[in-house]
């Protein structure tokens, strides 16, 4: 009967000493993953640069990391930005990207990139298109559905055990909503037409090759796809982001538009270009 008792002991007992160990051991790992993520975060905000980039030529983001690593083939740092695609929790793979659509316009506005986590297994299940009100049904370690989408780049990592052995979540790295982060940063440079002429006067045309800004004026020309502002005896061409309506924008009403000037003016004539331009409420 005591050996009995005994032997319920050894089986109950072993299984915890298996377990404390193999909690060491992995928390001994992901100490150095961190320590590694840690220590890569300037590159990282590089690589995230280079979502930026993209995003400010074409105005939506790629389609897949293909075609990110394809327009930038050439740069110095490519082979580094490759580097940093690998998932630090599971190194045979990579990082998990997907653009996220506007349900307004299908346009790829913003997008995710994410890791396996813990567990190296993908517990979210991404279907061929993300819009943005997906995003809030996505499981993350280091996420609540309730933050604001506008850019979140979640360095800090935490273990957590309960995650690694029945986790249903991945570890998001960094996520972007490009179009409203564009009329947040547009809000820091704000020019009337006059104004805006005078500035391009002193620096020189040639010298600005891309601004975001809001201007503003009155609307004296409306087209399928383009408004003309005007100021004082300065005109503004203002080419329309083609993911926002603008139908309702009356001739003669006064408006403020966020835009990317990309160094398009003719002085002379007292023209300003713009594109991408939104409305602002």
């Amino acid at each position: 009967m005591k050996k009995n008792k005994y032997y319920l002991y050894f089986i109950i007992i072993i299984p915890f000493i298996l377990w404390f160990f193999e909690f060491n051991n992995h928390k001994k790992e992901f100490n150095e993953i961190y320590k590694d993520v840690y220590n890569k975060t300037s590159v990282i905000n590089n690589y995230l640069l280079s979502f930026d980039v993209y995003f400010s030529r074409y105005f939506s983001y790629p389609k897949n990391i293909s075609v990110l690593l394809n327009e930038f083939k050439n740069e110095e740092n490519i082979e580094e930005i490759k580097d940093l695609l690998k998932d630090p929790f599971n190194t045979k793979t990579n990082l998990i990207y997907a653009p996220i659509y506007s349900k307004k316009n299908k346009i790829a506005e913003g997008f995710i990139l994410f890791s396996r986590g813990i567990d190296k297994n993908q517990d979210n299940i991404l279907n061929d298109s993300i819009f943005f009100e997906d995003v809030k049904k996505l499981k993350f370690y280091n996420y609540n559905s309730n933050d604001s989408f506008i850019r979140i780049q979640p360095i800090m990592l935490r273990y957590n055990y309960i995650n690694y052995l029945i986790g249903n979540k991945d570890y998001l790295f960094a996520n972007c909503n490009g179009v409203e982060e564009f009329i947040l940063n547009s809000k820091h440079n704000k020019f009337s037409l006059t104004k805006l002429k005078k500035r391009i006067q002193k620096l020189k045309p040639n010298n600005i090759k891309f601004s975001t800004m809001e201007i503003y004026g009155k609307v004296i020309e409306k087209g399928s796809d383009f408004i003309t502002i005007y100021d004082s005896s300065v005109k503004g061409y203002c080419k329309m982001y083609k993911g926002r309506s603008f139908s309702d924008i009356k001739i003669g009403q006064v408006v403020k538009c966020a835009c990317q000037y990309r160094g398009n003016a003719n002085l002379d004539k007292n023209e300003i270009y713009f594109e991408n331009c939104i409305i602002l409420k």
